[in-house]
């Protein structure tokens, strides 16, 4: 393989029903591998095999920072949404974590609800199927668009900066906003830009 894999992203779909397929696809320059499986337990032998393989590339990449995101579909929009995808991509990090003992690594789970579905107004079953999922990717900028942009930023940043670091970075990030008002998706991004931004200036203090 000529390029160097950066990106990898790799989908666990823990879901039932629905066909979707793993494919590979070139992301910025890079390689993005995208991994998908169907399994209602957590702990079926698919999946098992697939935490295998995921962990393995990791221990060859600790230096990357990896989030691991839990999406639902639009059908689960509520309160119980976030419960249900934090607690799935919870699982799979403490999977994770344990496959890979003693090495060090950041990994960061994420509840994404139905922000961020794989197929946008989805209307069959195979197509929900395919927007609930569990997503292991290295973490880059614009990996992900719009509110979750945002949301990514903020977890990335909260593991990252230290208590009083985060803080002001939650101040600045409140001062961007306009009260009463909602951001629209553009400007969601260019949020997610300047917060990029003011981490690293943080960090480099």
């Amino acid at each position: 393989m000529k390029q160097m894999i950066k990106h990898i992203i790799l989908l666990l779909f823990l879901a039932w029903g629905g066909a979707c397929f793993s494919q590979s696809v070139q992301n910025d320059g890079n390689i993005a591998l995208n991994w998908e499986i169907y399994d209602p337990r957590f702990d079926g032998a698919e999946v098992d095999a697939q935490l295998n393989e995921i962990a393995a590339f990791i221990k060859e990449n600790p230096q990357e920072i990896f989030l691991v995101t839990g999406h639902v579909d639009e059908r689960w929009r509520g309160p119980y949404s976030v419960k249900l995808t934090l607690k799935r991509a919870q699982w799979v990090t403490q999977s994770l974590l344990e496959r890979l003992g003693d090495v060090d690594v950041i990994m960061i789970p994420i509840d994404l609800e139905d922000k961020c579905p794989r197929i946008p107004h989805a209307k069959t079953e195979e197509e929900h199927a395919c927007n609930r999922r569990v997503a292991i990717q290295t973490y880059s900028p614009n990996l992900y668009h719009g509110k979750c942009a945002i949301r990514v930023e903020h977890e990335v940043s909260r593991r990252l900066l230290s208590e009083e670091a985060y803080a002001t970075y939650w101040r600045k990030y409140e001062a961007m906003k306009k009260p009463g008002k909602k951001m629209s998706e553009r400007k969601c991004e260019k949020v997610a830009v300047k917060l990029r931004r003011l981490r690293e200036d943080l960090m480099g203090k």
